[in-house]
């Protein structure tokens, strides 16, 4: 268990893992820590996956600037429940089981680009806002927004789509790229997108089939780059 009465850090916490730790039996700790003002950066040192039976810790934390996961794999990913604002995410994480992220309403960046067929992604239940969504996942289900309804720019490459039925506008820039996605029926109550649309490279892909992005196309061909779909 890592420092268990630690409730606040001024700057970051860095923990990286070397040649020998490839097989960890848990990562847990963290239980009090409500605080961090800088980064909090889990990694590996090694460019090979550093493996966990489970992941389990951050549970009470309520604030970071940043989170960056880097390059392992659980069985089971619990923690950082009680998160409600961050302004920098990046979730690099194999899992068989998630359970987190789920207080997180508010965040300036989001970067998920783990590789998960066939599991399911990790949901963030209460995300209503985020500026900047990037989801680089090969396979899987699609990654579950249920109440997003503010995104600025989305950025989707080999997944099969956002789950997000709330959201209705794409505020500024919409890029789909190298997926394996047949149809856009995901973005169905998307009704507008204000800026470049660019769709490329999803052999699947064959037709445009959401009435907000067909219009956007036809009307604003300078801001549209689609190619080998």
């Amino acid at each position: 268990c890592a420092l268990p009465i630690l409730q606040s850090v001024t700057n970051g916490i860095q923990i990286f893992y070397g040649t020998d730790a490839t097989s960890q039996p848990l990562f847990s700790g963290f239980g009090t820590l409500l605080n961090v003002g800088g980064t909090i950066t889990i990694s590996n040192s090694i460019g090979l996956p550093v493996m966990f039976d489970s992941f389990d810790a951050f549970h009470v934390l309520n604030s970071a600037q940043s989170i960056s996961l880097l390059g392992f794999e659980c069985d089971q990913f619990s923690g950082f429940d009680n998160l409600v604002t961050c302004s920098s995410i990046t979730f690099d994480v194999y899992a068989n089981q998630y359970s987190s992220f789920n207080g997180l309403t508010t965040a300036s960046h989001i970067l998920l680009t783990s590789p998960i067929t066939p599991f399911s992604y990790t949901s963030f239940p209460a995300l209503s806002s985020v500026h900047s969504l990037n989801v680089i996942v090969d396979g899987g289900n699609p990654v579950s927004f249920p109440v997003l309804s503010q995104l600025d720019d989305l950025q989707v490459q080999n997944t099969f789509g956002i789950d997000a039925p709330m959201l209705t506008a794409i505020d500024d820039s919409l890029e789909i790229s190298n997926s394996y996605m047949t149809d856009l029926i995901w973005l169905e109550n998307v009704v507008s997108v204000g800026g470049d649309i660019t769709i490329f490279n999803n052999a699947n892909l064959s037709s445009c089939s959401v009435e907000a992005l067909c219009q956007h196309i036809s009307t604003n061909p300078g801001s549209i780059y689609v190619s080998g779909n």
